[in-house]
């Protein structure tokens, strides 16, 4: 959601109620502790493609193989399947820079935690 959207939802509430977030694990409510911006990459499509040349030249040993029509339109719809949105703190600036990967901002309501506990079948959960 954009944060304009945001905006007009909350402008939409009338009066002035509280606004928490939902915990689905534990079935209850947190309170907003804080906004925090975390960088997403996203393997660009040359260079996923890139990849997947050099690696059927490797697995076939022969360094002029070029992927055929047919192989790259198999590749084109496993990229839009496969290929997301990921937090990633290996991705170096020079990998941005040289479009392998694309980055967009991402910004996260932070939980405050409420110092209670709930137990499932996973074991104790702190929140």
């Amino acid at each position: 959601m954009r944060k304009n959207d945001l905006i007009k939802l909350l402008e939409n509430i009338k009066g002035n109620p509280e606004v928490a977030l939902w915990n689905g694990h534990v079935e209850d409510y947190m309170h907003i502790n804080d906004l925090v911006e975390v960088p997403l990459v996203k393997k660009s499509y040359n260079f996923y493609i890139e990849m997947k040349q050099i690696q059927d030249q490797v697995n076939r040993g022969d360094w002029d193989y070029k992927l055929s029509d047919d192989k790259l339109e198999e590749l084109k719809n496993s990229y839009k399947r496969y290929v997301d949105w990921q937090m990633d703190g290996y991705i170096t600036q020079e990998d941005i820079k040289e479009k392998r990967y694309t980055k967009k901002r991402l910004v996260l309501l932070e939980p405050k935690t409420r110092g209670k506990s709930s137990f499932d079948r996973s074991g104790s959960i702190s929140y």
